[in-house]
């Protein structure tokens, strides 16, 4: 079963939630202690989400038996 699709869109989303979040710094936010925590723990999550993307992906080219589909793999790997 490839669960690659699953997990495709968690780093994307958390990633440039991450962005928005650094990009929108009001003052009244800043100054909140757990803002810094928020931040750490949404680009950690993103992080590991997009290694867990990566491993999923391996997991599904390295499954793969028609040998006629291995190059529509290498260019999406790409």
């Amino acid at each position: 079963m490839n669960i690659h699709p699953l997990f495709v869109h968690f780093p994307i989303a958390l990633l440039s939630f991450y962005a928005l979040m650094e990009i929108c710094r009001f003052i009244r936010i800043n100054r909140s202690p757990h803002w810094f925590h928020a931040k750490a723990f949404v680009l950690i999550a993103g992080a590991a989400s997009a290694f867990l993307t990566l491993e999923t992906g391996e997991t599904a080219a390295s499954l793969l038996r028609k040998p006629e589909l291995r190059a529509l793999v290498r260019a999406h790997s790409n």
